[in-house]
């Protein structure tokens, strides 16, 4: 699935991808695919996050469970903006 926040401009985006990667076991990839340099030195950063188990199939709740997680753990720590 794709996530894209807004970021203010002096936010580490390798921090930020570290952060995501450590929300949940399911994760296998996070990777950076999209940013946008606005005008008022904030940024908008899109990343694709990849999901796997090797015991079983993953469900819809699954993604959604460590989707939220994501966006609450980055919103928190980084201030960031949930984008979609």
């Amino acid at each position: 699935f794709d996530l894209a926040f807004e970021i203010n401009s002096g936010i580490r985006i390798g921090k930020m991808q570290d952060a995501i990667e450590a929300v949940s076991d399911l994760i296998v990839d996070v990777e950076l695919f999209d940013i946008y340099e606005m005008a008022d030195l904030r940024r908008s950063i899109a990343f694709h996050v990849s999901l796997r188990s090797p015991e079983r199939t993953l469900t819809k709740e699954d993604r959604d469970t460590v989707q939220k997680a994501i966006i609450d753990l980055v919103a928190s720590k980084f201030q960031a903006k949930y984008r979609g």
